[in-house]
């Protein structure tokens, strides 16, 4: 299983791979792409299969948790987490046999995190970007 978490924030889209430590916590891990305010569904799809190429199992587990998310905030340009948080859509994404899954969210707020809204759309990872692309758009469309 890979897997990989999207933010649609002020008008751009951030990616990053989520790894899976030896301890069972999955973890922020690169690559981390930004892609800017021109969304080419195109260049979304190859971002999202980079960055599920980039998932790993068995990673050592971090010793601290406090800097993990800052190569998505310099991307973002801000300063903490909360603040990044306040205005974004998330979209969860896994691939497993295969298949690709997004997952949208809800945003509860910094305390509560993104929750899953239900249903997954999935799509056959041997479809192009340009489909793995609109499958995340459409994703982010439905996440709150």
């Amino acid at each position: 299983m890979k897997s990989a978490t999207a933010y649609s924030r002020r008008g751009k889209i951030f990616i990053h791979s989520s790894s899976k430590t030896k301890d069972g916590v999955w973890i922020l891990a690169e690559p981390v792409i930004s892609i800017g305010d021109v969304v080419d569904s195109n260049a979304v799809g190859a971002s999202v299969r980079e960055c599920l190429h980039g998932s790993r199992i068995g990673v050592d587990h971090p010793k601290s948790f406090s800097d993990l998310f800052s190569p998505m905030l310099k991307l973002a340009k801000v300063k903490s987490y909360k603040e990044f948080a306040r205005e974004a859509k998330c979209v969860e994404i896994v691939e497993d046999d295969g298949v690709i899954s997004f997952f949208p969210t809800a945003n509860h707020g910094v305390d509560e995190g993104f929750v899953r809204l239900g249903g997954a759309r999935e799509i056959s990872q041997a479809k192009e970007d340009l489909q793995v692309g609109k499958a995340l758009l459409d994703s982010i469309a439905e996440a709150k």
